[in-house]
């Protein structure tokens, strides 16, 4: 590395080896200049230290994610270990930022001299207990401090940081904070009032954000009236402001009556815990009688702000008596049903009214009395009446209207136009329809932000109606049917806005053109982008990332794009969610991926062409969380550098390529990893005992691979091994071999085991009955034998069961009917598809300047793949004579079914088996069984499959099973049953004749052999009850078959006799064919018996 020039101000260093790093310092004392150093994300540690005393310009320090420990490095720097005030070489650094090292309390005395600190970062530390504030008396200047995630117990005198206005907390567990050396005290000001209700205490508590005590005297009127509010700091769990607990009810409503005028008040209480809901009701009550009293004095009140409460919609009559209000914000209580105007007619001022997070329903009430609202926020509640809602379109002063996540329903109105200074727009998540968006949208020249995602819109919308919007920054607009298409190609003139957030996901885009939208070659402030599932064509867009040098969110996931993958050459900071599955994209990934945009989290390529091998650089990438390469013709070994560099990586993907070699090596060290799927490929080598080091894993996946020896390796007889949290572990189609392993059974969380198709040996562990939230279990296609354990019985949550194809022998285990095979309830819904918890949004902070509260900033987010929705198992079960694949999140959840054939089975069916109501495939095929078919079947409500082939079952085929409705699969072929087949209606009219084949006393259609009346009158009983005689009328009688194969045979030897008397011919040589034979005969005798006599020794 040559540095040439002397005046660069900010550098970069990252993914470079520990020795070329140290080098690299060594050069970089020629940047006399320099004033940003960034060396996050390495693995420095105390030892590279010296080397910053060349950098006496440097304002911005980041040393966050690497290994320091101890002091702030004085002594390290000037060979020094009591020089601290020699740190002023540092003395222009504003902002240092330590988080993700190994620091703790000792550190804060060597900071001291960094008298300009801003900005100063200890979060995820060893700091710990009772944190002495103090000692940073001398950072006067320090305005934020994040000492996050460590494990204090409180803060002393936190005033010495004067300038100090949003120190983050959270994660710290802290149960006190002091403020010159009483409890944490707060100054009240007529203009702004904060009041925070408190009831429930928590172990742990944490803390986001702590306004700064102290207001500034910034009120327009500059009357103050001061007093002091003594808090005791409880529990106030995760939530933004800080809370504080109020002792009772009484002395706050003491507190407040001495308020003669306040015209800014917040109250809320936070979220606890189930058990104290019922006490913080009556809490709430008490709290809402007070207000009733209270308000009457409060008149000139404008600010009230009761978010996050447990108030009902009778507040809103009580409020009533405020009528100089101009921002109500009632949102997240428990106010549900009809929302009434009673409330709301005399708020003659009101200009902002947030009721979102509840449960009102029904039709909004008319706002013609808040003709001065400026921004209504009515989403996440219930409401299900039509647009538009009366005297919505008179408010001619609107700013923002969002009413997303509703159910609201009809054709969005036209005199929505009317709304000329709408900036705000959001209708995401209701029923709406129309086809007239273009005029409409065209209308709003003021718009800044358009959400419409998850309506019924139908039409053309043409996007050249919005050309003219300048302000416009967000535009999201997607469709939930096939008739609704948007047009981006125009000509006449190029947009005036530039926008920061575009989805047009899932619209029918550009429905004949195909073609990518051109207008997008002017945008260079984007910051998301979302064109997925548009067919549309042509190559890979990179100038979209050369273009837009922020841009963080890229998604253009299933669509037609051909060639190659090529990034922007030049190198990015911002992207972190780039997704182009499902298209037809080819080559090889570019080899330097991980340094041109290193700070991704989330990477799919899957779906694609792409082949060659992962490239190196990926490895390098060290906050990528979700790596998804599966569905390509990529091949070679995974590197080394990503399963040993990536830590952070929580899911990868690399199923269905041809990627060979070890994985589960020493070098495996992804031990955030919660999704691994390696399955399809030929990946080969044990699976090693790693996996125990894997904590968070949810799912391993390495089926259909060439993987080999014994599952989980040789683990020492004393050790008592588990897999944690893992639910869903997917080992078939290899080559393991061995018995199974206890190890693999020593887990209540494992929901899915397929360990199939393998060449496991010995019998079912008696521990499998510690898999207590087994689903599924399939051991299909081993060399397992012994019988069939009952502790299999003990897994009452089982819905798919398969051990065919094994040597199993005995008889069938009558307590399997103990298990619910499906029943809704005892599988918990074990499947169903929740949103990945880790899946990134893209946000912006959307503030409108003079008209919100800077508190109701507004965010927007970006759905992850698919509404982030991830598939979480997939299992293979043989039902209705094929192999089928079935996917969590629906099916799987209904699914059920028991397998046992392919094994040596013996003995009857137990007709407990007919229990299993809600089991709807049933194999028993290719046995041993002997036995009737159980009555009992007929109780098997819910069987769609059915099969007792190749047995030696024998008896008639109860009558009763002519009521299954839902069989569809029906096979008795190669037994011995016997008697009339069932009637051909319902779902036996459907049967053919291979599933009767092989029995040869069956008889009826579909079969050709017909049944025959045989009644034997003199044996007949005449007292014969109907229940008794009925399936008998038809039987085949075995006395009368023998009775009349005697008198055949006596027919057939005296017709024979008088052929011989009526024809002399055949007469005569008849008797020369006996003749014959007799002498023949003689000749025989007479020569063997010479023979023998001839050759006998003599004595």
């Amino acid at each position: 590395m040559n540095f040439k020039v002397d005046d660069l101000w900010d550098y970069e260093l990252y993914g470079i080896e520990s020795m070329k790093k140290i080098v690299c310092f060594e050069k970089l004392s020629v940047l006399r200049k320099l004033e940003t150093l960034n060396l996050k994300y390495n693995e420095f540690n105390n030892s590279l230290l010296p080397s910053l005393s060349a950098f006496s310009s440097l304002k911005t320090l980041n040393l966050g994610w690497n290994r320091f420990e101890g002091l702030f490095p004085t002594h390290d720097i000037f060979n020094c270990d009591t020089c601290f005030e020699k740190l002023a070489v540092l003395r222009k650094l504003e902002i240092l930022n330590l988080e993700h090292n190994e620091f703790n309390n000792s550190l804060l005395p060597s900071l001291s001299a960094l008298t300009s600190l801003k900005t100063l970062n200890l979060a995820s530390n060893k700091f710990e207990g009772l944190l002495p504030a103090h000692e940073l008396a001398s950072l006067g200047n320090v305005e934020t401090l994040d000492l996050s995630s460590n494990k204090l117990s409180g803060i002393q005198e936190l005033t010495v940081l004067e300038n100090l206005e949003m120190p983050e907390l959270a994660g710290c567990g802290l149960s006190s904070l002091t403020m010159q050396g009483h409890k944490y005290s707060m100054w009240v000001a007529l203009e702004w009032i904060e009041i925070y209700l408190k009831t429930s205490v928590s172990s742990s508590p944490t803390f986001r954000t702590l306004r700064n005590p102290y207001l500034e005297e910034q009120t327009k009127e500059r009357a103050w009236m001061r007093f002091h509010l003594n808090f005791e700091i409880q529990s106030v769990g995760n939530v933004d402001p800080f809370l504080f607990s109020i002792l009772d009810t009484r002395s706050m409503e003491d507190l407040l009556i001495k308020v003669e005028e306040i015209k800014v008040l917040e109250a809320r209480v936070s979220d606890m815990e189930e058990g104290r809901r019922r006490e913080e009701k009556k809490l709430q009550e008490m709290v809402q009688k007070s207000y009733s009293k209270l308000l009457s004095k409060w008149s000139k009140m404008r600010h009230l702000d009761l978010r996050v409460n447990y108030f009902d919609k009778d507040i809103l009559r009580i409020l009533g008596a405020l009528p100089s209000l101009k921002f109500l914000s009632l949102a997240g209580n428990a106010m549900e049903g009809p929302l009434s105007n009673q409330g709301l007619a005399s708020f003659n001022h009101l200009e902002i009214l947030d009721l979102s997070s509840n449960k009102f329903n029904g039709s909004v009430p008319p706002f013609v009395a808040a003709s001065s609202l400026k921004a209504l926020y009515l989403s996440s509640n219930k409401f299900n009446g039509s647009l538009p809602i009366p005297g919505l379109c008179e408010l001619k002063k609107l700013e923002v209207l969002d009413l997303s996540y509703n159910h609201f329903k009809g054709i969005l109105p036209s005199c929505l136009s009317n709304l000329t200074s709408l900036r705000l727009f959001d209708l995401y998540g209701n029923q709406l329809t129309g086809n007239h968006l273009s005029s409409l949208l065209g209308s709003l020249n003021s718009l800044e932000y358009i959400d419409l995602r998850h309506n019924r819109f139908e039409g053309l919308f043409s996007f050249s109606s919005l050309t003219n919007h300048s302000m416009l920054q967000v535009v999201a607009i997607t469709s939930d049917n096939d008739k609704f298409e948007v047009e981006t190609e125009y000509k006449d003139c190029l947009p005036l806005f530039q926008l920061k957030d575009l989805v047009l996901s899932n619209c029918n885009l550009n429905k004949f053109s195909h073609d990518f939208p051109k207008f997008l070659l002017h945008q260079n402030k984007l910051s998301s982008i979302d064109l997925s599932h548009n067919n549309l064509e042509g190559s890979f867009p990179n100038w979209l990332l050369v273009n837009n040098t922020e841009l963080e969110f890229l998604s253009l996931r299933n669509n037609s794009f051909v060639g190659e993958f090529c990034l922007s050459p030049y190198y990015n900071s911002y992207t972190n969610w780039m997704d182009v599955s499902n298209n037809q994209l080819i080559g090889h990934i570019q080899l330097n991926m991980g340094e041109m945009v290193p700070y991704l989290i989330h990477i799919n390529l899957s779906k694609n062409a792409f082949e060659g091998s992962i490239p190196s650089s990926i490895g390098k990438m060290r906050i990528l969380e979700i790596l998804d390469l599966s569905s390509n013709n990529l091949s070679g070994e995974v590197p080394k550098l990503l399963v040993r560099n990536c830590r952070s990586l929580r899911s990868l993907a690399l199923s269905n390529n041809k990627f060979h070699g070890r994985m589960f090596s020493d070098d495996f060290k992804l031990t955030q990893i919660e999704y691994l799927r390696l399955n399809d490929n030929q990946f080969t080598g044990p699976l090693t005992n790693v996996i125990f080091n894997l904590s968070e894993l949810h799912l391993l996946d390495i089926s259909n691979n060439n993987m080999s020896g014994k599952i989980l390796g040789s683990l020492p007889s004393c050790s008592n091994p588990n897999l944690g949290i893992v639910r869903h572990m997917h080992l078939q189609g290899n080559k393991f071999a061995g018995f199974i392993p206890k190890a693999l059974l020593n887990s209540s969380k494992l929901v899915t085991l397929d360990i199939s198709d393998n060449n496991l040996s010995g019998s079912i562990p008696p521990s499998i009955r510690l898999l207590s939230n087994l689903s599924i279990l399939l051991l299909r296609g081993n060399q397992l034998g012994g019988s069939i354990p009952t502790q299999l019985c003990q897994l009452n949550k089982i819905s798919l069961m398969d051990l065919s194809k094994n040597s199993f022998t005995g008889s069938i285990p009558h307590c399997l009917s103990n298990i619910t095979f499906g029943a809704i309830g005892a599988t918990d819904l074990a499947f169903t598809q929740t949103p990945l918890n880790f899946y990134p949004t893209t946000d912006i902070h959307y503030v409108y300047e003079n008209v919100l509260n800077p508190q109701l900033e507004r965010a927007f987010e970006i759905d992850g793949p698919d509404g982030s929705y991830d598939k979480v198992d997939e299992v293979e079960f043989v039902t209705k004579c094929r192999t089928n694949s079935y996917l969590s999140g629906s099916i799987l959840n209904f699914m059920s079914g028991l397998d046992l054939s392919c094994n040596k089975l013996a003995g009857e069916i137990p007709f407990e088996l007919g229990k299993l109501s809600s089991v709807r495939a049933l194999n028993l095929s290719h046995n041993l069984l002997t036995g009737p078919i159980p009555k009992t079947f007929s109780s098997l409500t819910q069987v769609e499959s059915l099969d007792l082939s190749y047995n030696n079952l024998s008896g008639n085929i109860p009558t009763e099973l002519i009521n299954r409705n839902f069989l569809e699969v029906f096979t008795v072929a190669h037994n011995n049953l016997s008697g009339k087949l069932l009637d051909r209606k319902a779902q036996f009219g459907t049967f053919e004749a291979s599933s009767y084949e092989g029995n040869l006393f069956l008889c009826g259609p579909p079969l050709e052999k017909n049944c025959r009346a045989i009644v034997d009158l003199a044996n007949w009983p005449t007292t014969a009850s109907s229940d008794e005689t009925k399936g008998k009328l038809y039987d085949i009688d075995r006395v009368a078959f023998s009775t009349s194969f005697v008198a055949t045979y006596i027919t057939f030897l005296f017709g024979f006799a008088v052929v011989l008397y009526i024809n002399p011919y055949w007469r005569q040589r008849w008797f020369d064919l006996i003749e014959e034979g007799m002498c023949s005969s003689n000749y025989f005798v007479y020569d063997t018996l010479y023979k023998l006599l001839r050759f006998q020794p003599s004595v």
